[in-house]
């Protein structure tokens, strides 16, 4: 639940607060093109990254020898993390202010924590 908060809420409450304040305006008018947008989303990552290795570390405490390969967990973590951060950044494309980033984040996010199993 808490990598779907930070990464799709927190992203597309971001990138809203920014475009209110006229910051992403300016972003996007610098001389050095458009690599500032893509600039947005890793931060984000990182913190999913850590926020993946710090509760894993605290949950599972001993590896079990059937606990699977730690390369395929990691690449299955980026992905979603990944993809939960393309839902942070399309929503906040579609969307003006914060309250319609929050409200697109929260009709997203409810129905993924419910549906995941």
């Amino acid at each position: 639940m808490l990598l779907v908060i930070v990464t799709t809420l927190v992203t597309a409450m971001g990138l809203a607060r920014e475009r209110e304040s006229g910051t992403l305006e300016q972003v996007l008018v610098t001389p050095s093109g458009r690599s500032g947008c893509s600039s947005e989303a890793p931060p984000f990552l990182v913190i999913g990254v850590v926020d993946v290795g710090s509760s894993s570390r605290w949950d599972l405490g001993v590896r079990r020898p059937d606990a699977g390969s730690l390369l395929v967990g990691g690449l299955g973590v980026v992905l979603y993390l990944f993809s939960t951060l393309g839902m942070g950044l399309f929503i906040s494309t579609a969307s003006q202010t914060q309250q319609q980033a929050f409200l697109g984040g929260f009709l997203f996010m409810m129905p993924a924590i419910l549906l995941s199993g």
